[in-house]
């Protein structure tokens, strides 16, 4: 969706020449700037904008600029010209909150979770302080919503952000007193805004050429109070009123103000007066809206528009240029209301149609929110009516929908329930919105009102809305039924027209066929019928490629990749999904992004990489939590699930499924929650937990008892013959396991039905049945034989490899027998590597996740441990140290080392013949120790095995530090280096002192000095000074000698204004240096801190 910001509010005004600066007021506004909040206070007429306008064009900071108006009274136009402001002095800012914006106003996340990303987003992309002026606040003051959006903004933003409210009346924030406790908040009033004398006299100098008296001057300040509107509204007189006349101006208050602007107003020529009340009601005007709007018989003969706007500048006529160029105008809000009044008192009849043709423009823009307003001011019920009827569904289609909803709840009942289109409306909205029954009831009420009436293009639209409310709630035949009503309903229109439909109708109408479509090929695909499906999808995305629709081509691409997917097609699935992440990803929308990051992960695993399926599902969950995208962030977790079941990770799966399920729950969510049962069940009984499997298979069988989809009967059933067979009651497990394969072949799922088949051969031969298994599996090799991938069908055929390998190496199905059984051996082999590395990963991308234990942990920093399935080895278990240290040699030297090579490392005095015992007794007892083969033989070399199950701090802190020195940026560098510093426990085998471990202990020893070092530079160049010394103090607890670390120190002291800690850092770095090696500091730290301590 395009977000409709009205630029010029966002531009920071051009600072005119006239204006008169004001030194005391400007100091103060630099000092109060240390604070989160300032408040500038005072009521119209006190220079509040002309001040701030000073101020930002002043700053050596970046200022942003937000102009409120009478239209901002909405969180989502307020919040997206917030953002926009921002992102106007900072270009790389923006695009997650607006996507997240988009999905708030749609429906699909909450404040809470936009606002959480807003403020991480603004965290991760600026990094400077920066003030943004929001002028004219009181305009929305009272609007609770953006009152607490401003509230929570202030509360959670970093200090590097400090906002200025411009109002002319007191605030009513939430939270205003919190605020002012902690210190955040200070500002200006009306007292401090008031003109002194000084200021006067400048201002006669400057702009009148006017000299005043002290004496005059004093008392113009005492009369008037300092205020300084009466001069303003005079200025076209080129001279300042005298005191009296200013006591008597200030004195009448508003309405004297009123009698002034009469004044400035009549003494215009009639053609500009004439001008000014009917340019009075337009927020903004340039030449080319006043020639759309006006009269072409109200301006002077023979003359455009444009001399007009330029006697208004000229004229200083209360307006302010707005825009990057200036070329449009603003009236001053006090002056605009007395013209707003005085053209209802002169011309009554005029301003009606001024508005309606307001009105018209904004339409024909699109500019729905400010046609909305202007339609507001027509007071005219039909008028607002026939506006949302016709912005409506359009609104719809770019995600304002809670905008929608908001304007068609301030509509009478009564109008509402007579009035189909209007129904339609906001039945449609609220199913978006989750609220699928209220939304079919209003659809129902609406079609009972056209039923009597001639087939029309709305009951099409009411029938195709309605269809995906009865998708929504798994009623799939009955979606398809209301999907192939509406494309009938438009087939009988279009043969009945009589001549062309306009531009604007033709593409409405392109649009509701194609969602017809899609609801009718979704409806398909979810019954299990993949063929039919895909036939409707791929029409529908035909027609939104012909209306250009970039959003809907995107979703359709994923649909169709994913029927693909499903049918086993995935070589025709991958450009899809690589089509529609670039889309969502050039459209800057997070949810759509979370959602093909979804389905390509599991793409990448039914392919049996399991890699870029990790790395698409955890870039999933960042996108659908970045983006407060609930629903697909339960999807991706229940994928990272099952990948990691897939690979033994038991722990990690539950914890992936136990965070995915009350997610789905809380959505009603149902097909993923029938999943994540299954998925849970499979879980518990690969456990023996038969009652918590049990209990799980009962929950997913009463969602599916009444068979609507034959796809989801089918996983269930599939579920029910893995649970029997889990339990050895093979005998029960064929008749469900035949019942899932047929629903699956009836649908076209050919993967499903492969996996399905492969289990129920190994059903038949547990059941004793080797001719009936052996037969099965002749059918089911042909039928894996067509995917494109065997590894979705292997994970299964693993359990039958022994039948697999008696099956003839030649014959009619040994091709498929050795592709298949292929499959099974890579599948297996690299099973324990990628067990290994999602370890390693899980720990930093999820750290809240328990991960699965390896069953050889071993640990050589700080101390030398070997642990076996939880349990440490006692050195008493390895018979001899050297059996034991033998294993850190080799995993020192992972290269691998003969077995001369060990022996000078452990018995350089041997015969070789002692060598040959020795070295045998030593693997033996090693191995004994371990319970397992760990050596590998290789090409004269022996090496540890680098595919078993275990984990090795050393490699651990070897990898973070190298993911640390190739990482892009400054954040992931960081993180990469905490985490890899965090497993050095200490000295490398500190009970060890043959060369090789002394050579290795020194070389990590140097190696985490160094990242530690750096990573402290890190932290204080990204301004954590506390962080970076304590790293320093680290370092410096190491090696009290390291001049590199005391520099560091020094620094960071003298940033933070601690002159005391710079030279108690140098005098402890003194002290180190000569009672270690009797030498002073180098000249390199003497300098430094001669430099610093100036």
């Amino acid at each position: 969706m395009q977000l409709s910001i009205t630029r010029t509010r966002v531009v920071r005004p051009q600072r005119r020449p006239d204006l008169l600066s004001r030194p005391r007021l400007l100091q103060m506004l630099h000092d109060l700037l240390g604070h989160r909040l300032v408040l500038v206070v005072a009521p119209a007429g006190y220079g509040k904008t002309t001040l701030l306008i000073d101020l930002v064009h002043s700053l050596t900071m970046p200022a942003a600029w937000y102009t409120l108006s009478a239209a901002d009274r909405n969180l989502h136009r307020f919040a997206a010209h917030f953002i926009a402001a921002i992102a106007q002095q900072f270009p790389s800012f923006g695009s997650d909150s607006n996507a997240a914006l988009q999905n708030l106003e749609a429906g699909q996340i909450s404040f809470e979770q936009f606002f959480t990303l807003l403020v991480n987003e603004l965290d991760a992309q600026i990094h400077q302080r920066f003030v943004l002026v929001v002028d004219d606040y009181h305009l929305v003051d009272d609007y609770e919503p953006i009152g607490s959006f401003v509230s929570q903004f202030l509360q959670h933003a970093g200090d590097f952000c400090h906002i200025i409210l411009a109002s002319r009346t007191l605030l009513t924030l939430p939270d205003l007193a919190l605020l002012v406790a902690r210190g955040a908040v200070e500002g200006l009033d009306f007292q401090e805004l008031a003109f002194r004398p000084d200021e006067l006299q400048a201002l006669a100098r400057q702009n009148y050429n006017q000299a005043i008296s002290d004496a005059e001057a004093e008392e113009m300040v005492i009369s008037t109070e300092g205020w300084i509107t009466g001069l303003l509204l005079s200025a076209n007189t080129k001279q300042l009123h005298t005191a009296s006349r200013m006591r008597l101006i200030r004195s009448s208050g508003i309405d004297l103000y009123g009698y002034l602007a009469h004044q400035v107003l009549d003494q215009q020529p009639a053609a500009l007066r004439d001008f000014l009340l009917r340019t009075a009601h337009m927020d903004e005007f340039d030449a080319e809206l006043c020639a759309a709007v006006l009269d072409p018989d109200w301006r002077p003969a023979g003359e455009s528009w444009q001399p007009l706007l330029d006697a208004l500048l000229h004229q200083n006529l209360f307006v302010l240029p707005v825009g990057e160029q200036g070329d449009s105008l603003r009236y001053h809000h006090l002056f605009q209301d007395f013209l707003q009044r005085q053209m209802q008192s002169e011309r009554p009849a005029e301003v009606p149609i001024i508005l309606r043709r307001l009105v018209e423009v904004c339409r024909q823009k699109q500019l729905w929110e400010q046609a909305y307003l202007y339609a507001e001011r027509l007071e005219d019920p039909a008028a607002l009516v026939d506006l949302i009827e016709a912005a409506g569904l359009q609104m719809i289609y770019a995600g304002r929908i809670l905008l929608i909803q908001e304007w068609l709840d301030k509509l009478p009942a009564s109008v509402l329930q007579a009035r189909p289109k209007l129904l339609d409306l906001q039945g449609y909205s609220r199913i978006l919105l989750g609220q699928v029954e209220q939304g079919l009831q209003q659809l129902n009420a609406a079609e009972t009102l056209l039923r009597a009436a001639l087939p029309s293009a709305l009951l099409a639209q009411i029938l195709a809305h309605r269809a995906i409310g009865h998708r929504f709630r798994g009623a799939y035949q009955q979606s398809i039924d209301d999907a192939e009503a509406a494309l009938a309903l438009l087939d009988k229109l279009e043969g009945a027209a009589e001549q062309a439909e306009p531009a604007p109708e033709a593409h409405e109408r392109q649009q509701l066929r194609a969602l017809a479509y899609r609801s009718k090929g979704l409806g398909f695909c979810m019954q299990g019928d993949l063929s039919e499906g895909l036939i409707w999808q791929q029409r529908s995305l035909e027609l939104y490629r012909q209306v250009e629709d970039l959003q809907n081509m995107a979703n359709l691409s994923m649909e169709i990749a994913i029927t693909h997917d499903s049918a086993g097609q995935k070589e025709l699935a991958r450009p899809l999904y690589l089509y529609a992440l670039e889309a969502w990803r050039d459209l800057h929308n997070l949810m759509g992004q979370a959602s093909v990051l979804n389905s390509l992960g599991v793409y990448y695993q039914e392919q049996g990489e399991h890699q870029q399926a990790f790395s698409a599902l955890t870039q999933a969950v960042d996108c659908a939590r970045r983006s407060g995208y609930a629903r697909m962030q339960a999807f991706a977790l229940t994928s990272l699930g099952d990948l990691v079941f897939e690979v033994d990770l038991r722990q990690t799966a539950q914890a992936f499924y136990q965070e995915a399920y009350p997610l789905a729950r809380r959505l009603d969510e149902r097909f993923l929650v029938l999943y994540l049962d299954l998925a849970r069940a499979a879980l518990a009984w690969s456990a023996h937990e038969w009652d918590v499997a049990y209990a799980c298979l009962d929950s997913a069988g009463r969602l599916v008892l009444s068979k609507n989809s034959s796809y989801e009967w089918g996983l269930y059933r599939q579920a029910m013959g893995r649970y029997y067979l889990a339990q050895g009651a093979a005998q029960q497990a064929l008749e469900p396991l035949q019942d899932a394969a047929a629903c699956f072949a009836q649908g076209g799922q050919t993967p499903d039905e492969a996996r399905a088949r492969m289990i129920l051969v190994a059903a038949y031969q547990k059941a004793g049945k080797q001719a009936e298994a052996a037969r099965e599996l002749e059918a089911t090799l042909p039928l894996a034989a067509q995917l494109d991938s065997q590894h979705a069908v292997a994970v299964a055929a693993s359990q039958v490899s022994d039948l697999l390998r008696a099956m003839p190496a030649r014959g009619p199905h040994a091709g498929q027998r050795n592709r298949m059984l292929a499959a099974v051996n890579a599948f297996q082999a690299q099973r324990l590597h990628v067990r290994r590395e999602f370890r390693r990963q899980l720990r930093s991308l999820f750290p809240h996740i328990p991960v699965d234990p390896p069953a050889l942990v071993v640990r050589a920093l700080g101390h030398a441990e070997v642990s076996v399935d939880g349990q440490p080895i006692a050195l008493a278990d390895w018979k001899t140290r050297v059996s034991r240290d033998l294993l850190f040699c080799l995993l020192a030297h992972p290269e691998g080392l003969t077995k001369e090579q060990i022996g000078m490392h452990f018995w350089p005095d041997c015969s070789p013949e002692q060598l040959k015992t020795r070295f045998k007794n030593t693997i033996y007892r090693m191995r004994s120790a371990l319970g397992q083969e760990v050596v590998l033989f290789e090409d004269g070399r022996y090496r540890f095995d680098p595919l078993l199950d275990y984990e090795y701090d050393v490699e651990l802190f070897l990898h973070y530090i190298a993911a640390g020195d190739a990482a892009a940026d400054l954040d992931a560098q960081i993180e990469a280096y905490t985490l890899g510093l965090s497993y050095y426990g200490g000295a490398y085998m500190p009970d060890t002192e043959t060369a090789w471990a002394y050579l290795e202990r020194e070389r990590l020893h140097r190696l985490y000095l160094d990242t530690a070092l750096h990573l402290a530079q890190l932290r204080f160049q990204s301004g954590a000074s506390d962080v970076a010394l304590a790293w320093c103090q680290r370092v410096l607890h190491e090696d009290l000698c390291h001049e590199d670390a005391h520099r560091l120190a020094m620094r960071i002291y003298a940033a933070t204004g601690n002159r005391a800690g710079v030279a108690r850092q140098y005098s402890l770095c003194q002290k180190a240096l000569q009672e270690e090696i009797d030498a002073p500091p180098s000249p390199q730290t003497a300098e430094l801190y001669a430099q610093l301590m100036q």
